[in-house]
C-alpha cells in the first residue's frame, strides 16, 4: 500500500459533493413548495367543504425534474473532482470484492450448519473490516522487505 499525495489531497466529503448537496437542498425546497400548493387550499377551505380543488402540477413537476437535477449535479461534481472520483471507484471495486468474499464465506458456512456448530463462528462485518486493515499493514511491510520506495506526503524517506 502506498500513501500518495493524491490520496491525501482528496477534498472533504461535503466539498467533494457540494453541487449534489446544493441540488438536494433545492429539491427539498421544491418539495415543500409543492406540498404547500396542495395543502394550502385544503387548509383555507371551510370546515364543512368536502371537495377542495388542488393542483398536483407542482408535485408532478418536482417528480419529473428531480432525477435530472441530481444527475446533472453529480456529473458536475464528478467533473470537478475527477481524481477523487477515480480513487473512489477504485476503492468501491476493492470493497465490493471484499463484500462478495464475505457473502460467499457466509453462504458456505450456512451450508455446513449453524455457526459455531463445527468450530468458530464467522467474523462479523466489523471484524472483517479490521482484518482488511491488518492486511494493509502486511502490504506495507512487504514493500519494506522488497526495498520498494514508499512515497509519503512529505516525500521519500
Amino acid at each position: 500500500m502506498t500513501v500518495t499525495p493524491d490520496r491525501l489531497d482528496l477534498p472533504a466529503r461535503r466539498r467533494r459533493h457540494a453541487r449534489l448537496i446544493a441540488a438536494l437542498t433545492t429539491l427539498i425546497g421544491a418539495c415543500a413548495d409543492a406540498a404547500g400548493a396542495v395543502y394550502e387550499p385544503i387548509a383555507a377551505a371551510p370546515p364543512g367543504e368536502e371537495a377542495v380543488d388542488v393542483s398536483l402540477l407542482p408535485c408532478l413537476q418536482v417528480s419529473l425534474s428531480a432525477g435530472l437535477l441530481l444527475d446533472r449535479a453529480r456529473a458536475e461534481d464528478d467533473a470537478r473532482w475527477s481524481a477523487a472520483v477515480a480513487w473512489e471507484r477504485k476503492e468501491a471495486r476493492r470493497t465490493y470484492a471484499a463484500r462478495c468474499a464475505v457473502a460467499k464465506a457466509k453462504e458456505v458456512a450456512e451450508q455446513a450448519g449453524p455457526p459455531g456448530e463445527r468450530g468458530m463462528p464467522l467474523p462479523t462485518v466489523y471484524q472483517f473490516a479490521a482484518m482488511d486493515l491488518t492486511s494493509a499493514g502486511e502490504e506495507v511491510a512487504s514493500l519494506f522487505r522488497t526495498k520498494k520506495v514508499i512515497t509519503w506526503a512529505a516525500g521519500p524517506h
